[in-house]
C-alpha cells in the first residue's frame, strides 16, 4: 500500500477531531473559509495511508474547482500510480451509480422537438394511477379479513396519542380514537413531529431541530380533463428545451414569482369512454409569493401551463374539457403538506441520506416510542418509491 508523505498543514482542535474521527457517521458544518474542505481532504488522505483502498473511499465535493483544486493537492503527496482515486462531485457521483446500475452512461436525450420522454409506464403520479393503487390496496386488505386491515380515505388525523414518550394511536378530526401500540406517519417530519405529536412531548433540541428543516415548496400540479384529442402520446414527457430556458424557469422562483416560461413533466393517459386526464406537473411556483398570494395566484398557473403546453400540442387546448389547479399552498393547507414541498424538506446537502430527516435520526424512529416515519422526508425520499416505507416496516421487523 502507498504511503503519504507527513502532512504539511497545522490544524485546529474541531478539525483534528475530523481527522481522528472512527466509524460511524459525522457532520462537519461552518462557515466559508473555516478549513471544513481541508480537513476533509485531509481525513481523505489519512484514511489511504491507513490502509484504506483508494477505490472504496470517496471524497465528494459541490463543485468542479474545489474538487479539482483537491484531486491537484492530493496528486502532489500521492504516488503517481495510485489508481482509483475518487474525488468527484456529487453529479460526478450519480453518474458514476447510474453508470454501475445501467451498464453503460445515462442517454442524453435532445432537445429537437422540445419534448424528452422519459417514462410510458409510471402512472403513480396521474388521479387515476393514485386511485388504481388505492384499489389494489383495498383488494389486498380484503383478502386477508383475519389480519384486520382497514383503509380510511378522506380520514384526516387530528392528532398522534402520546403517553409517556410513547404513541398510543391516533384522534381523528370527527373526535374518534383508534388506540395502536405502532404508528407510522407519511406525513412529513414537520407537521408530523410538530403539529400531530407537538413540540410539549420532543426533546427541545428536537423540536428546534425539526423547525428547522428546510423547506421550499415550488411545484403546482394542473390537472386537466380532455375529451382525449390532446394530441399527446401516453406516457411522461417534459418541456425543458435547453438549460437556459431552465435556469430562466428556476430565477423566478428565486424572487419568489411564478415561471413565466415554466419546466412542465405532463403525464397523459389513454382516452377512456371520450375523456382523459393530463396531469401536469409545473415548476416553479414557489409556495412564498411576494408579489401576490395564492388566492388569486392559482389562475395564474393554470393559464401558464396551458400555453406552454399548447405550443407543443396544437390540439391540446380546444381538447379541454376541466381543469383543477392545485398550488403550493393548496398542498399543505388541504394535504399537509408543510409550506407545500413534495419532498417533505429539501434535497440538500446537510438533508440527504443519513442525515434525513435530521442527523442521527435517519433510522425512521423518533423520540416517541412506537412512532415511526415512512414518508419522502426519510432516507428513501423524496419522491413515491415505496423506499421509506419499506425501510420503516424493516426496522421493526429487525427489532
Amino acid at each position: 500500500m502507498p504511503t503519504m508523505t507527513a502532512p504539511s498543514l497545522a490544524f485546529d482542535g474541531a478539525q483534528t477531531a475530523v481527522l481522528s474521527h472512527g466509524d460511524g457517521a459525522l457532520l462537519v458544518t461552518g462557515a466559508a473559509g473555516t478549513g471544513k474542505t481541508s480537513a476533509l481532504r485531509e481525513r481523505f488522505a489519512r484514511l489511504i495511508d491507513e490502509g484504506a483502498e483508494p477505490e472504496r473511499v470517496a471524497l465528494v465535493l459541490g463543485s468542479r474547482s474545489a474538487r479539482d483544486a483537491a484531486r491537484a493537492l492530493l496528486l502532489d503527496r500521492l504516488p503517481a500510480s495510485l489508481p482509483g482515486l475518487q474525488v468527484v462531485t456529487f453529479h460526478g457521483l450519480a453518474h458514476r451509480v447510474l453508470k454501475l446500475r445501467e451498464g453503460e452512461p445515462p442517454e442524453v436525450l435532445g432537445a429537437a422537438e422540445q419534448f424528452a420522454k422519459v417514462r410510458s409506464t409510471d402512472h403513480a403520479n396521474t388521479p387515476e394511477g393514485q386511485m388504481t393503487m388505492l384499489r389494489e390496496l383495498q383488494l389486498a386488505l380484503d383478502a386477508k379479513p383475519s389480519r384486520g386491515g382497514e383503509l380510511r380515505t378522506s380520514t384526516a388525523v387530528e392528532r398522534i396519542l402520546v403517553d409517556a414518550q410513547r404513541a398510543r394511536g391516533v384522534r381523528l378530526a370527527g373526535g374518534e380514537e383508534i388506540g395502536a401500540g405502532i404508528v407510522f406517519s407519511a406525513a412529513d417530519p414537520r407537521h408530523t413531529l410538530l403539529d400531530l405529536v407537538g413540540a410539549a412531548e420532543l426533546p427541545p433540541e428536537f423540536a428546534w431541530a425539526t423547525q428547522s428543516i428546510k423547506l421550499r415548496g415550488s411545484v403546482a400540479k394542473v390537472h386537466v380533463e380532455t375529451d382525449g384529442q390532446h394530441g399527446l402520446p401516453g406516457g411522461t414527457l417534459v418541456v425543458a428545451p435547453t438549460i437556459r430556458y431552465l435556469e430562466r424557469a428556476y430565477d423566478a422562483a428565486k424572487y419568489g414569482q411564478i415561471s413565466a416560461a415554466p419546466y412542465l413533466e405532463v403525464t397523459s393517459s389513454a382516452p377512456r369512454g371520450g375523456h382523459a386526464i393530463v396531469s401536469i406537473h409545473f415548476q416553479f411556483a414557489p409556495y412564498a409569493l411576494r408579489e401576490r398570494s395564492w388566492a388569486d395566484a392559482g389562475a395564474i398557473v393554470q393559464q401558464r401551463a396551458i400555453d406552454t403546453l399548447a405550443q407543443y400540442a396544437p390540439g391540446f387546448r380546444s381538447s379541454i374539457r376541466r381543469v383543477h389547479t392545485i398550488t403550493p399552498h393548496d398542498m399543505q393547507s388541504t394535504y399537509g403538506l408543510s409550506e407545500g414541498d413534495l419532498n417533505h424538506g429539501q434535497l440538500i446537502l446537510d438533508q440527504i441520506f443519513f442525515m434525513r430527516p435530521l442527523p442521527a435520526w435517519s433510522n425512521h424512529r423518533t423520540p416517541v416510542d412506537g412512532l415511526y416515519l415512512c414518508g419522502s422526508g426519510v432516507h428513501g425520499g423524496g419522491g413515491i418509491s415505496g423506499a421509506s416505507g419499506r425501510n420503516a416496516a424493516a426496522s421493526i421487523a429487525n427489532g
